[in-house]
């Protein structure tokens, strides 16, 4: 079974569609809810399910230390990061259970392919921000001075790192928009910090 981990802070218009999907896929049987706007949670029936775990908080935590926190929680050990703005083939999670060796993969957002696969790959797209599988027993803790910005990069140059493959998911239809979220901190601080962790070489 598959844990999936969504920060959110209500913004996504179809984020009350996306947690009935989830909620009614028979691969995923616990969701992980990091709330950063708990005053402004929806009355949505969806987010009385049994699979939905909440974690409330007052004050943004913001979306990197959200997927350190849900992975530490999570009972199972193949994991989905998920953003809350994006509407997706929820048979993916069907696929993904028959690849749970893989460590890392994320979404190819402008494939064109009719079928899903995975394709190994040495460069991290715009995807593995909105879609990420991983394994909890091969995740390293995101830094905590990356708040939003550069936890996919970190991910998967670590997992690299670790020595394990990097993969795309290809052929998984979606529809996601940029942004709803991502606007409460400065892109060119992570950048700065990540950029230090990388001459670091940790």
């Amino acid at each position: 079974m598959i844990t999936v981990i969504i920060p959110t802070m209500w913004k996504a218009l179809t984020f009350e569609i996306q947690l009935t999907q989830l909620c009614n896929c028979n691969y995923v049987d616990e969701i992980i809810l990091i709330n950063n706007d708990q005053k402004n949670t929806p009355k949505y029936k969806i987010l009385n399910h049994n699979k939905i775990i909440h974690i409330n908080f007052a004050e943004n935590i913001f979306v990197n230390p959200a997927w350190n926190l849900g992975i530490s929680l999570a009972k199972n050990n193949n994991i989905c990061l998920l953003n809350d703005d994006i509407l997706f083939d929820i048979n993916v999670f069907e696929f993904m259970s028959q690849h749970k060796d893989i460590t890392l993969c994320g979404l190819k957002m402008d494939s064109t392919d009719a079928d899903l696969r995975l394709v190994e790959t040495n460069e991290r797209n715009l995807g593995f921000g909105c879609i990420m599988f991983l394994r909890k027993d091969t995740y390293t803790e995101i830094p905590k001075q990356l708040l939003i910005f550069y936890g996919d990069d970190y991910l998967f140059y670590k997992n690299k790192l670790n020595g394990y493959k990097n993969y795309c998911l290809y052929g998984c239809k979606n529809n996601s928009i940029f942004g709803t979220t991502s606007n409460s901190t400065s892109l060119s601080k992570d950048q700065h910090e990540f950029n230090i962790i990388l001459n670091q070489g940790t």
